[in-house]
């Protein structure tokens, strides 16, 4: 990495002269492309991470929809067992908010993360 920013440095130096008048010594340029460049490059890691995960699940899901059909039954056994077990009135909501999901996700909805249990 510290190759390739100071061989930019160099080589467009060379050609746009602004980059040395804003930065006239190179370990100036190397500070602001790391601290820029960084958190730069890792928000731009985390939303594609984000974006592939997603289409992965789908995918996953159009693939193998023997997985589905066994898996959704087996959640909704899960919730329905918890909901009986639970002792709190915000974990009881949870686990209905999360059943309903589940029966949305049953009935053919689509697996979204911003999905609402009470459509206003």
């Amino acid at each position: 990495m510290i190759n390739t920013i100071i061989l930019v440095y160099f080589v467009a130096g060379d050609k746009v002269f602004v980059i040395r008048d804003v930065f006239p010594h190179i370990a100036f340029f190397i500070i602001a492309a790391v601290g820029v460049g960084g958190p730069l490059v890792i928000f731009i890691g985390w939303l594609h991470y984000k974006k592939a995960f997603k289409s992965e699940a789908d995918i996953m899901t159009r693939q193998n929809p023997f997985n589905t059909k066994i898996m959704i039954p087996t959640m909704l056994a899960l919730v329905n067992y918890m909901r009986k077990n639970t002792t709190s009135y915000s974990d009881y909501q949870e686990l209905v908010k999360l059943q309903k999901y589940i029966e949305h996700i049953e009935k053919g909805g689509k697996l979204d993360s911003n999905w609402n249990s009470d459509p206003s």
